[in-house]
């Protein structure tokens, strides 16, 4: 039913020579991803900040 490409977790991770790109694709997606998500809830922050004090 079930046909598994690797046969361990090594295999995995290589991915028959392949793995550093694949890998280096995930990671950068997520930095980007994790980097986004950072640079908006900071701005804001600085938007609710910026709002308190127009309005004392």
């Amino acid at each position: 039913m079930f046909n598994f490409s690797f046969t361990d977790f090594h295999d995995f991770l290589t991915m028959d020579g392949h793995g550093i790109y694949v890998w280096t694709v995930y990671l950068v997606t997520f930095a980007l991803i994790a980097g986004s998500f950072l640079i908006v809830r900071r701005k804001l922050n600085v938007f609710k900040r910026k709002l308190e004090n127009a309005s004392e």
